[in-house]
């Protein structure tokens, strides 16, 4: 499934693990293992995994100002 989300708060995301399909405010983008990316405060993110056989690992900071 697909979902996207309006940032509240500024997020970083990093994946630590395989690829991901990463929704960058209307456009997408693949992402690494390494890769990294920022959403700014309402702006609109979406990410899932771009692989049927391997599984993502990522993680988000979460920026609270």
């Amino acid at each position: 499934d697909w979902s996207s989300d309006v940032c509240s708060s500024d997020l970083i995301i990093c994946i630590a693990k395989g690829n991901a399909e990463y929704n960058d405010n209307g456009t997408m983008v693949t992402l690494h293992e390494g890769d990294s990316c920022v959403c700014l405060g309402g702006q609109i993110h979406g990410i899932r995994n771009a692989s049927d056989t391997e599984n993502l690992e990522a993680f988000a900071v979460i920026l609270l100002y």
